[in-house]
């Protein structure tokens, strides 16, 4: 555990923004680790709203992956509650964050595992749509790292636990339930926009 701490020191020392970071560099930064997780939610829209075979279901199982990571999360973070580089005075911080744990960074979570879940899918688009969600999850990490929010360790550990929830929600032990939400939440959309459906506006 020292040589891993160690390492995870020595990482961040080498990924940090240096001091006086400012104009486009801070800019592009700021971007990459705050805006890149707006995807996630358009990508899951998008899919539902295609109505293929197969792909509500797949957006059922990236939901579910998606709320087991968060409590995957949110419990390591009470069980480990690592402090972030600020807190510890360690590093040049550009982004304003609260106080709170640094482990696991819930920004990569939830990108890795829609990411995970989506190259699972057997329908083109979805797995090129889970490409570049993992992308966007390594661009927030290493944003999120070099502006002194997270530990390079907070994103290693994230991806694990994007890749354990992910095979759990695409197991088969959790196919049938998840088809069974699915054909309930199909329902409900059904019900909600029976409109815009009956006009063509959608697809049903």
């Amino acid at each position: 555990m020292p040589t891993l701490l160690a390492l995870n020191l020595t990482l961040f020392q080498r990924m940090n923004a240096p001091a006086g970071l400012s104009g486009a560099g801070l800019w592009v930064a700021t971007f990459l680790a705050e805006a890149l997780i707006a995807a996630a939610p358009l990508v899951l829209a998008a899919g539902w709203l295609r109505g293929r075979p197969g792909e509500r279901r797949m957006v059922t199982s990236a939901l579910a992956a998606v709320a087991l990571g968060g409590l995957c999360s949110t419990l390591l973070s009470l069980l480990l509650p690592m402090p972030r580089p600020f807190m510890a005075g360690i590093g040049h911080t550009y982004l304003a964050h609260a106080a709170d744990p640094s482990f696991p960074s819930d920004h990569v979570t939830l990108l890795a595992t829609l990411a995970f879940v989506l190259l699972r899918a057997p329908g083109r688009a979805q797995r090129l749509s889970g490409t570049g969600l993992l992308v966007a999850a390594a661009l927030t990490g290493w944003a999120r790292v070099f502006l002194g929010v997270h530990f390079p360790l907070d994103i290693v550990g994230a991806v694990a636990i994007a890749a354990c929830c992910a095979a759990v929600a695409t197991s088969a032990f959790a196919r049938p339930l998840l088809a069974a939400v699915t054909l309930h939440a199909e329902q409900l959309y059904r019900h909600l926009l029976a409109y815009p459906i009956a006009r063509g506006w959608l697809n049903p």
